[in-house]
């Protein structure tokens, strides 16, 4: 029982010291990151609907591929992205090229933004 205690006092000494160091820390995810990747084909699949419908965005299968970091600022940690899309249907699947950027924000968060041609 006094081993459970002592257990408890450091992970509640450490939390909120790991808390602390990445509320601290400018955390950016990189081009790749899975965070990144899912946002990209989100906003890519909003504007896709407004272009094609529902229903066709819908039915296909989004994923980015030959992901290049082309800039990173080291002041901000913001990073410029060059890739392609791949969208895959019932019967074949397309690629088109993608830029996007991913920045943080003043709240500790990151925003991405994806363009239709080279940033």
């Amino acid at each position: 029982m006094k081993f459970f205690k002592k257990r408890t006092v450091i992970t509640v000494v450490l939390v909120p010291f790991f808390l602390a160091m990445n509320a601290c820390s400018n955390n950016v995810p990189s081009c790749s990151d899975k965070k990144t990747t899912d946002l990209a084909i989100e906003i890519t699949k909003g504007e896709l609907v407004k272009v094609l419908g529902a229903p066709v965005v819908n039915a296909l299968k989004f994923k980015i591929v030959n992901i290049r970091t082309t800039d990173k600022n080291e002041k901000t940690g913001a990073y410029k992205c060059a890739a392609e899309m791949e969208m895959t249907g019932a019967a074949k699947t397309n690629t088109a090229p993608l830029w996007y950027t991913v920045e943080a924000t003043d709240d500790g968060n990151f925003y991405v933004s994806v363009a239709e041609e080279p940033i």
